[in-house]
Formats: C-alpha cells, structure tokens, sequence
C-alpha cells in the first residue's frame, strides 16, 4: 500500500484527524503464516470502519526500539535495518524471549519524520 494510501485510509477510520498508526505482525499457528494488520486505537476510530476488525494487544513486557529519522526514500532501509538489529544483534544478548505475541510498530504517518517505535513481546529466557 502507497504512503498516499496509507495516510487516506488512516484519515478515513479517524475521521479525519492525526492518530498514530499500527502496522502489527502475528504468526498464525492455524494458517502456517505470518500476518500483518494496519490500523489505529479503537479509541481514535471516529470515521468509517466499514469493512475492519477489532485486534486485542495483550498488556506485558515489552522491548520499545525507536528507528533513526531518516528521509522517505530511506525509512523501509531503516526499518529493515532496525529489525536486524533486534533480532541478531541485540536479541540474542538479551536474556530474553519473543512471548509469541503480537510485535507491532507505531509511526504517525502525517508527521513526515520517518520514524517509528517497535515494540516486542517478551518474557525472560528459559534456561
């Protein structure tokens, strides 16, 4: 989906104000795949949500990673960038586990600084 998509559709569920965007990844054990949803808080769904669907983020431990600014032709790079830091780097050195829950990141599509928080579900590693 295009960034001009992405910020209409955004524009659309909130009614037309400025909300911070999800973009949330979760294997599906059922369907063998993983899948991605976009969307914003229930709370800033004040437009049209024909055709959406509720998603429950579970509360817990989570690792927060903020993505350098960048410009636009560079922030997929980056973002790419950032998860392999997570998951070879930083990860691996830890002491902690992926809980196999949702990972989402939040970026507000309409700021134009090109860049976003990650968040990861944890629980501390089995030994």
């Amino acid at each position: 989906m295009s960034l001009r998509k992405r910020r209409k559709w955004s524009k659309k569920l909130s009614g037309g104000k400025v909300c911070e965007d999800y973009g949330v990844s979760g294997w599906n054990e059922s369907m063998n795949k993983l899948e991605y949803f976009i969307g914003i808080q229930k709370k800033n769904a004040l437009g049209d949500t024909s055709g959406t669907r509720e998603l429950l983020i579970q509360g817990g431990l989570y690792a927060i990673f903020t993505t350098p600014k960048t410009s636009i032709y560079d922030f997929v790079n980056t973002i790419h960038r950032t998860w392999a830091y997570i998951n070879c780097e930083w990860l691996p050195s830890s002491g902690y586990e992926r809980t196999g829950g949702y990972e989402f990141e939040v970026y507000i599509e309409e700021s134009r600084t090109f860049s976003e928080k990650i968040y990861i579900s944890l629980k501390e590693e089995s030994k």
